[in-house]
């Protein structure tokens, strides 16, 4: 595919109309293995090949995002992997964050936000994977520290994406499990005492 040929701004199209793409189609137009393959193949390569702190990694994240939308539960392959990272992402920048915070000398205000958008680029890609996977990403968030990473992001100052992203996180995540244990209790409902 067209991602390990690209130039930098090309790619950067290239990861919007993929987004574009999965986010028109959705899971069920794409829901085959093979049209899976030819779309995670690309990506996941190069989201391997970046690191943590390339701002390269951030038109990926929104492009994996839509991707993990598009694909639904077609995505399970790649979630946790994508989720541990996204984990990462959140910790390491909220760190920085705090440590920026606490030094007493003038901080440069681009940088932060540099952090700051690593930060809501990863609340939306796993806000992006508890939409396609539904009651699924239960089981990532089992034994993580996804929790108390929300609160950290919850106090992150001079930034209301970061507020935003986090309520709209908590709310999917809610959303799905309150819509899981309604559908559970209805199904046993129905069939135990019909």
């Amino acid at each position: 595919m067209c991602v390990g040929r690209y130039q930098a701004k090309n790619v950067f199209i290239l990861y919007d109309a993929l987004g574009t793409f999965c986010d028109a189609m959705g899971p069920g137009v794409l829901n085959h293995p093979a049209v899976v393959s030819k779309i995670l193949a690309p990506i996941t390569t190069k989201w391997n090949a970046l690191r943590d702190d390339d701002r390269g990694l951030l038109p990926l994240l929104e492009c994996m995002t839509s991707v993990a939308r598009g694909l639904g539960p077609s995505f399970v392959t790649s979630a946790p992997t994508v989720f541990k990272r996204c984990l990462t992402l959140l910790e390491s920048n909220l760190v920085a964050i705090k440590a920026a915070e606490d030094a007493a000398e003038e901080i440069d205000s681009a940088e932060l936000d540099g952090l700051r958008d690593f930060i809501i680029l990863a609340l939306d890609m796993m806000s992006a994977m508890a939409e396609a996977l539904g009651a699924g990403v239960g089981k990532l968030f089992t034994g993580s520290n996804m929790m108390p990473l929300l609160h950290e992001c919850i106090t992150v100052r001079g930034r209301r994406g970061v507020f935003v992203s986090v309520f709209v996180s908590v709310f999917v995540f809610v959303f799905v499990f309150v819509f899981v244990f309604v559908f559970v209790f209805v199904f046993v409902f129905v069939f135990v005492f019909v």
